[in-house]
Formats: C-alpha cells, structure tokens, sequence
C-alpha cells in the first residue's frame, strides 16, 4: 500500500502505527507531522502526551493535553490526566485548578476528591486536604493509602481516636501496607498501649525486616517494659540499619554500661551528643563514661560543658573531682569535691574522695579527718574504715590502724564482702604493718588471705616475698618479689625488697638495678636512696654512697641508720665537723643504740678532740632517759677512761682505738 505522506490523515494513522509497535521516535515524528498539517484529533493529543510522558518529556506532554482541553473543555478525562500529570510534576497549584474544575462537572468524583487531598497534604493545607479525603470516602473512595494520610492528619491533630480507625480501615483495605501497620503502632506508642504497638512493630518488620525505625521503637519499648536483653538486640538491629535516634543511643549506651561493655557504651553516648549537643544530660552520662576508661581529660572537658550548659549537683562535682584527681590536678580536684560536698553535706563518699585527695597532698591528718566524717554517716562503710586505717599506716600510728583495719574484716563477714577489692587491700595493709610490727606469722597470715581473691595480687605477693626475706627464705623470697613487680612493674617497694635479698644473696649489680627501679618509680621516697646508698658503701664507693645518703634525707629527714652512714663515710674522708654533725643527730633520732655512741668518740678521737667527746658523752649519760642505755654508756665512757690511762701510761694507741671503736658498723 501507497501512503500519502502530505496526507496529514495518514500522517496521524502511520503514527498509531508505530506507536502500537512501541516505536515512540517513529510515532511522534509522524503525529507532528500529522498536526503541522493541521491534523486536529482529541486522541491524537491524548496519545502524543502519553508517548512524551514515556520518554519523560512532561512539559511537552502538558502543552498538549492543554491544547486537547481547548477541543473538549469538557473532558473529565483529560482534565484528570492533566490534574494527574501536574501532580506528579510538582506544579501543585495547577493540578488543584484542575480538579476544582473536574469536581465543577462532576462533584462526586472520589477520585478525584482523594487526588486532591494528597495534594492538599503535600502543600500543608491540613484542613482542605481533611476536608477531601473526608469527601473522598463519602462518595465511595476505598483507597487505604487516603485512608492512612488521614489517619496522620488526624494524629497531628490530636484526635487520636479518628486517626487509629482511619489506620486500621486502611489496614483493613490492605493488610499489607506497610505505613499504615508503622503509623498505627506509633499511635499506640504516644499513647502508652505498649503492648498493642509492639505487636504493629512486629508486623512492621515482618513486611519489612530493614526498617530500621520499628526495630528502633521495639527496643524504646522493650526498654520501657524493662525487657532489657530484648531492647539491646533491637536497638543494636535499628542502628546497624542507619536509624540516628539521640535519646534511643543514650539508652544503648546505659544498657551497654550495665553489661560491663564500656568502650560500645562510650560509642553511642558520644552519637548521643553529637544529635543533641545542647543536652546537658547526655553530656554528663557521657563524660562520666570517660572516667571508667580513664580518658580523664574527656572526662573534664565533658563535666565542666555540662555545668556551662546550666546541670549542675554533688554527683556532677564528684565526678569531676575524681577525674582532676586522676589526672593530678589534686588542687582542683579538692575544690570541686568541696564544692559536692556543700551540696550534698551527708554523703559519706564525699568525704571519702576529699579524704583520698588529701592524702595524695600527704595531708594525712586531714585525710583521717574526712575519714571519720565519712564513717560518722555511715558507720558500716567498709571503704572509708580502709582508706583510714591506711592513713594510720603512714603515720605510723599501728595500733589504731589494726583496730580499724579489722573492723573492714569484721564488716565484711558481718554483712558480706562490699568490694572484694577493698577487702584484698585490707588484708594486705594488716600484713605490711605485722611486718613493721615484726609479727611475721601475723603478716603472712593476712598476705595469704589477699591471695584468695587474686593469685596475682602484686602487693600480696609482695608481702609474702618480704615475710620469707624477714624469715630468711631468701629463694622463696626471691620467687614471690619477682613475681610481685612481674603483675606489676609500677611496684616500688616490691622493687626496694627485691633489692634487699639480691643483696643477701651476693647479687649485688642485680641489687642496685632494683633499688634503681625503685627509685624511679617513686623518687621522693626516702628509703630507697638509703638503701642503694647503703649499698654503695659496701662497694667500696663512698663518694657515690654519700649522694644517696644525702637524697635520702632530703626526703625523709627522720633516718638515723643514714645519719650514722654518712657520719662514718665523713669520718673515713677526714671530714670531721660534718661526721660529728650528723652523728648528733643520728644520736638525737636514736639514743637508745651503742653503735651511734662509739662512731660519735671515733670522729672525735680523729679530730683530735677526745676530751670534747668525753664530755659530750657524760652529757648524754645525764640525759638519758633509759636505764639500760644509760648503764651502757656509763660502763663505756669508764673503759675509755681506763684505755686512755693505760695510753698514757704505755703510748700504745692501737689498742685503744681497737677496743673504744669496735663493732661501729
């Protein structure tokens, strides 16, 4: 068949043609033709427009289905394609023009009352898109879709019994949609019907087990029913879908933090902050989690933003003290537990804290202060009756920190063990002063039982170790000292014993390297410099003995055994005024020890001032305040008498300075 292309019938028909063939291009080139020719057909317009839609040209498609609407004004179906199409493409107010003019011919048309409330509903008209989808279902609209946007329209308006019938209708119409089961079930949800909701949650995910929002809400409401174990698995689903809720991650967070999970519990807290920065609240669970990982400086900047941002209490300030305290700013962290305690004047670890801090400052009478405070409120607290028998400790008061330290004993069998780690610390605190006391059963006894709790205990250890040293089982000292600084290298006085029995045992390079260790690790301790001046000595190094000696009582000026040392290494270089000074005082520290008393005539014999020693010594003999030391005195200075007539009489001085000195070191 011929076809007569300037024929624009033919033109339109060829365009049918193809456009049945699916040949979109074809088609549209042939029906411009056709209407360029002047070709001026209703359905030619209404399929040019479908065919442009499918090739996504909507503006084309638009200019003609208006320009059909200038054919048929009249044509309810072409004005609802073309209310449709502007619809779709966003130009909402003419789309509502047009079915304002479809319901002018034809006012109960639901669909296009439906159609015109979601319209309504995009631009916000709550009440004229009500007022449609209302119209809609009068004149028989059954689409669950309107039903459920009117459902949420009434839910925004509070009227929540409309809304949950309008919900269900359109559950009823589709059992299967998905919206209306989630709207549904958050209406239940505001209202409390928890147990309804959790079940339109569950048929939520059921139809789509990715939608992180429902596995969410689960977990909110597993949480308020304090199904705990449930709420962290749906909580845990939800965000590893990308839900971003800031008030459910701080509840992961808490429930983390219940199961030890610190680190997981840190994560969510600072999401939590990150979507509401402002939250004081979550800012103070936040910096207080910190603490537990001992991220103390987070911790500091988080408490001081929470107080900034106007939360303010006595748990706020302790904790903000506790993490100033740890990172050794114990100056304000005494402040701000000041500052806890007068907002909260009757909490007894309040003045625990301020007690502990205390002692770090060595303030320890104040820190018994606190102490007793603490136990004044509350009299069966096993921690502040440890932290005080402690204080007692340092200061050498051993009888008052027995009876306290037993009353953490006594507390813990009574009422059971509060802090199996306090308890630990307590046996160990007993056993250290039984060795000072020099009851080493005592000692091991205790030792043993801190052991019971943790086999790898460094101070237990260490106890133990020392007792075996005092008992001179030098290899099972051995044993539990290494040990002791193995569990933990930070052990200073587990290093300065280890040190003492390399020295019994001839180890003696092993020896310095451990009261080295010792000193670095507490370097404002006393003792230790003693020690490895001590050690020294013996060497055979008098010069390097002396600095330590010296360092020694720089920070612990009551040691008369480092008075004596360095009164002896002074004497041995010639040194006489500074041998006899520190000799006096060596004396004055310790006057009931013979041994003090001959090194002091040594230096003065040397000096050439016997006679000046011989008077210092009838002095002390006035002044003795014990008759045992003073029957030895007085025997002493009548030998040295007698050794020095015989001198004189014989010029022998070698026997003289044998006996008068002897046994000095």
């Amino acid at each position: 068949m011929k076809i007569d292309y300037g024929n624009k019938s033919a033109l339109r028909e060829l365009g049918v043609l193809y456009a049945t063939q699916q040949k979109v291009d074809l088609a549209l080139e042939k029906l411009e033709q056709a209407v360029e020719k002047g070709e001026q057909d209703l359905d030619m317009f209404s399929l040019m427009a479908d065919l442009y839609v499918e090739k996504k040209e909507f503006t084309k498609a638009i200019l003609l289905l208006k320009r059909a609407q200038t054919i048929d004004p009249d044509n309810i179906n072409l004005a609802m394609d073309l209310a449709d199409l502007y619809g779709k493409q966003g130009y909402t107010p003419e789309a509502i023009e047009q079915y304002h003019r479809l319901l002018l011919k034809n006012p109960n048309d639901p669909d296009a009352w439906s159609s015109l409330g979601f319209l309504y509903l995009q631009i916000e008209k709550d009440d004229d898109a009500i007022r449609c989808f209302e119209k809609s279902f009068e004149y028989g609209n059954d689409d669950p879709n309107a039903h459920c946007e009117l459902g949420y329209l009434y839910f925004k308006n509070k009227k929540y019994d409309l809304a949950e019938k309008e919900y269900e209708e359109s559950i009823f119409l589709n059992p299967n949609n998905v919206v209306s089961h989630y709207r549904l079930a958050s209406l239940y949800f505001l209202l409390e019907k928890l147990d309804f909701a959790l079940e339109e949650y569950k048929r939520v995910i059921q139809l789509d087990c990715n939608n992180a929002e429902a596995h969410g809400k689960l977990g909110a409401i597993y949480y308020k029913k304090n199904m705990l174990d449930a709420a962290m698995i749906e909580y845990e689903s939800a965000f590893s879908l990308g839900y971003n809720n800031s008030d459910d991650h701080n509840i992961l967070g808490h429930l983390y933090m219940k199961k030890n999970r610190i680190y997981e519990s840190i994560n969510h807290f600072q999401a939590s902050v990150m979507g509401d920065s402002l939250n004081a609240r979550k800012r103070k669970d936040l910096g207080m989690s910190y603490i537990f990982i001992n991220q103390h400086k987070n911790a500091i900047e988080e408490l001081k933003k929470v107080i900034r941002l106007g939360l303010d209490g006595a748990d706020i300030r302790r904790a903000l003290s506790v993490a100033l305290e740890a990172s050794g700013n114990i100056g304000e962290a005494i402040k701000e537990i000041g500052k806890a305690i007068e907002m909260d004047p009757n909490s007894a670890l309040n003045y625990n804290l301020r007690g502990k801090a205390y002692a770090q400052q060595g303030m320890t009478n104040l820190a018994i202060r606190e102490y007793e405070k603490s136990i004044s409120l509350e009299p069966n607290n096993q921690l502040a009756h440890s932290y005080l028998g402690k204080a007692y400790l340092q200061k050498g008061l051993y009888d008052e920190a027995v009876k306290v330290l037993e009353k953490v004993v006594n507390l813990a069998q009574q009422y059971g063990v509060g802090d199996a780690q306090t308890l630990a610390n307590t046996y160990c605190d007993l056993g250290t002063i039984y060795i000072k006391l020099k009851n080493l059963n005592f000692a091991f006894k205790y030792f043993e039982e801190a052991l019971k709790f943790d086999l790898k205990m460094p101070d237990a250890n260490r106890g133990i170790g020392e007792c075996y040293f005092h008992m001179g089982n030098l290899d099972y000292a051995v044993k539990y000292l290494e040990r002791a600084v193995t569990y933990d290298p930070k052990n200073a006085r587990g290093f300065a014993i280890l040190g003492q029995v390399y020295e019994k045992v001839k180890k003696l390079n092993m020896a310095i390297q451990a009261y080295k260790k010792a000193i670095f690790l507490d370097p404002q301790y006393g003792e230790y410099y003693f020690l490895l001046g001590s050690l020294y000595f013996k060497f055979g190094k008098p010069d390097i003995a002396q600095q330590e000696l010296l360092k020694s009582l720089r920070y612990n000026k009551n040691q008369p055994e480092a008075e004596l040392l360095l009164g002896q290494i002074y004497t041995a270089a010639g040194k006489y005024t500074e041998a006899i000074e520190h000799l006096e005082i060596a004396i004055s520290l310790n006057k009931d020890d013979l041994k003090y008393y001959r090194s002091l005539i040594e230096a003065y014999y040397k000096a050439d001032a016997l006679e000046r020693g011989i008077s210092k010594l009838e002095d002390f003999i006035n002044r003795a305040e014990h008759s045992s030391i003073k029957t030895e005195l007085t025997e002493y200075l009548r030998l040295i008498k007698k050794k020095l007539e015989e001198k004189k009489k014989t010029g022998i001085s070698r026997v003289f300075s044998t006996f008068v000195f002897k046994d000095n070191k």
